[in-house]
């Protein structure tokens, strides 16, 4: 219903829009309706990884995602020690096996280029570029794992059976009584990490079918947030004090960018099914920047989001761009704590 409600926002603004200025592509398009551009080898680097990911509850409810080239590139190869912990969004359940993964699998996810996870909590994996895919192939093998299909274009290499957890051996180590690296399917240039082979293709859709991309709200914040460093995306009310996640009426997107490690953009943003609903949302924030507290430790949200700017983003998504000398990555806390759910519900 959700999606429903705002892919019908955003055909409301593209119709106002052809019969203001004719049917010129004149970049108008809210990227937010079913009927989305489609994307491309040119498309921002944050579009080409959700277009691998099929869009499904779990993915909808928590993706990470981290550009870890345009990270690397702020230190002239190595991210800078400030970013250290912004470095591991995008796939934090192998950076918790790190150690392991780069010396029985092979895999050094520090080295990808851009990774993304979906899942809140033992996460499926994929990492794109910079990763030795023959080593891990190669490590797959040391590890007892056979070829067992395919995910999309990759190979799938088995290691144990779907969802099952290894209690002895290499894998059993590698793993840590979790079912982590089950299945690793492998390309050219890419890497999965996955439970079961059904979880290897969702992360493994090819920008085929309907697609994280596709998505009306992810694509809508995504467009928001541009070019980010890293992100978070989710479609659940995060409960601050641990809560379980409630489903949400929007979507968040929550990121952080810029070019230079000292002077990053804390970047938040919400869909909305209409016009004015984007304006209510963007007038009730403003108010709640400047004069709110947070739920439960009841810090003035000013001084975790300073110079905050809010703003509307094609028609019906609602943005809020600030700075933050608390942490370079403090949105992204803000989304895993809830703070950023309680800041961005306005509905009372």
């Amino acid at each position: 219903m959700r999606r429903a409600r705002v892919a019908a926002a955003a055909a409301v603004v593209v119709l106002a829009t052809l019969a203001a200025g004719g049917c010129g592509g004149g970049g108008d398009d809210d990227g937010s309706n079913a009927d989305a551009p489609p994307v491309g080898a040119d498309s921002p680097a944050l579009l080409r990884e959700l277009a691998q990911v099929r869009a499904t509850d779990r993915a909808r409810a928590w993706t990470t995602y981290g550009d870890l080239a345009a990270q690397r590139a702020l230190g002239d190869g190595t991210a800078p020690s400030t970013l250290f912990t912004l470095s591991g969004y995008g796939w934090p359940t192998t950076q918790a096996r790190d150690v392991e993964a780069r010396g029985k699998l092979g895999l050094s996810g520090a080295a990808a280029d851009r990774a993304i996870e979906i899942g809140e909590t033992h996460g499926t994996g994929r990492f794109d570029g910079g990763v030795d895919t023959g080593a891990v192939a190669d490590g797959a093998k040391r590890l007892g794992g056979h070829e067992d299909g395919s995910a999309g274009p990759l190979t799938v290499w088995r290691l144990a059976a779907d969802d099952a957890v290894a209690k002895n051996g290499d894998i059993a180590q590698l793993s840590r009584g979790s079912a982590d690296f089950n299945v690793i399917a492998v390309g050219k240039d890419t890497v999965v990490r996955a439970q079961s082979a059904a979880a290897a293709k969702d992360l493994a859709a090819d920008n085929k079918g309907d697609t994280l991309a596709r998505d009306p709200e992810v694509r809508a914040v995504a467009d928001c947030l541009g070019t980010p460093l890293a992100a978070t995306f989710s479609d659940r009310h995060i409960t601050a004090g641990g809560a379980s996640p409630k489903p949400a009426d929007f979507t968040t997107g929550a990121g952080v960018t810029g070019s230079d490690p000292k002077k990053l953009t804390q970047v938040a943003c919400r869909t909305t099914g209409s016009a004015a609903e984007a304006k209510r949302t963007a007038t009730a924030l403003r108010t709640e920047l400047a004069h709110g507290t947070t739920r439960l430790s009841r810090l003035p949200w000013n001084t975790m989001l300073a110079d905050a700017k809010v703003s509307v983003v094609a028609g019906t998504t609602v943005k809020v761009t600030a700075t933050s000398k608390k942490s370079p990555q403090v949105v992204l806390e803000m989304m895993r704590s809830g703070d950023l759910s309680d800041l961005l519900d306005t509905s009372g």
